[in-house]
């Protein structure tokens, strides 16, 4: 029974990350795979690519649908990047109510760098939370 159990795959719902400010998408930019790859946002894209499309892993961490990497920033202000999934404090960034959290540092939230946040192509950042919509995201599942 164990055995059946691990060979159990949890099915992955992939879904876009729609930000508040501006109703634009988390995107991987020109849906690079290699570590440090930069995330921005974009117009959401009828053909549904893959970096625009994110799931869950088994413990709640956003992963892309690009190359299943994770989130990572090093400090408040950093732009976010992907990077392979170690589980290191930096890449736990999960999903609560309607804001993009480190797991391990609440207060930091994935926003939208204020200058930009009404541009195609504006920087995603890590930031204190204030409550404002280029801080705002929304889940919706394909």
């Amino acid at each position: 029974m164990a055995a059946e159990t691990r060979e159990r795959k949890v099915e992955r719902r992939y879904f876009l990350l729609i930000n508040e400010a501006n109703c634009q998408v988390l995107e991987v930019q020109n849906g690079n795979a290699r570590p440090g790859a930069k995330l921005v946002i974009d117009k959401r894209r009828t053909d549904k690519p893959s970096q625009q499309r994110w799931f869950l892993d088994e413990s709640g961490v956003i992963r892309s649908g690009v190359n299943e990497y994770a989130l990572e920033s090093k400090d408040g202000g950093d732009k976010v990047c992907l990077m392979p999934y170690t589980g290191d404090a930096r890449q736990q960034w999960i999903m609560k109510d309607n804001r993009i959290i480190n797991k391990l540092l609440a207060s930091d939230c994935v926003a939208l760098k204020k200058v930009f946040f009404l541009s195609d192509d504006s920087d995603v950042i890590v930031t204190r939370y204030e409550g404002k919509a280029y801080q705002h995201w929304r889940m919706e599942y394909l």
